[in-house]
């Protein structure tokens, strides 16, 4: 597992994304992810609004290369901020809080095939190589068809890991 990792880390050069790689626009302009708050411990939560994003049109303007370059760039910059936090506070966390806005999800990008296969690429790489980060991730304003989906889908990643 560790050699995976170490590959993995050198074919995205995750040594020198913080400071070199920039997120193609699309991604940067079109893709809302950002520090939200600290929690009652002090951990950092995340917020991310999934739901307003076109995700049909993003994965036709970038490609799904540059979307996992993104998502690793945010989870290193999600580590910093949990480091700084901890020299802060001088606690030890661990671990990140995740907030997913699904408000005004269509069922069109929630049914996109390309969107689907993505997502559970970068949230499989996500589980292989950043093991025990999230402390919890909550869905707010979850469409009524995507109870559905969530069914299937965590049928598909529970039997993976």
């Amino acid at each position: 597992m560790l050699r995976k990792h170490i590959t993995w880390a050198k074919e995205i050069n995750i040594d020198t994304l913080l400071t070199d790689y920039k997120p193609p626009e699309v991604l940067a302009k079109y893709f809302s992810y950002d520090f939200l708050c600290n929690d009652k411990e002090g951990r950092a939560i995340m917020y991310a609004d999934v739901g307003n994003i076109d995700l049909k049109g993003l994965w036709n303007s970038a490609k799904p290369s540059d979307g996992l370059k993104t998502a690793v760039l945010y989870a290193e910059r999600d580590i910093m901020k949990l480091y700084q936090q901890n020299e802060k506070l001088g606690k030890s966390f661990t671990k990140v809080g995740y907030i997913y806005n699904l408000e005004n999800l269509s069922f069109a990008n929630a049914t996109n095939r390309k969107s689907i296969e993505v997502a559970m690429y970068h949230y499989k790489s996500y589980l292989d190589n950043y093991p025990e980060r999230m402390k919890y991730a909550y869905l707010i304003n979850v469409p009524v068809f995507y109870h559905i989906f969530f069914n299937f889908k965590s049928l598909c990643l529970f039997c993976t890991t």
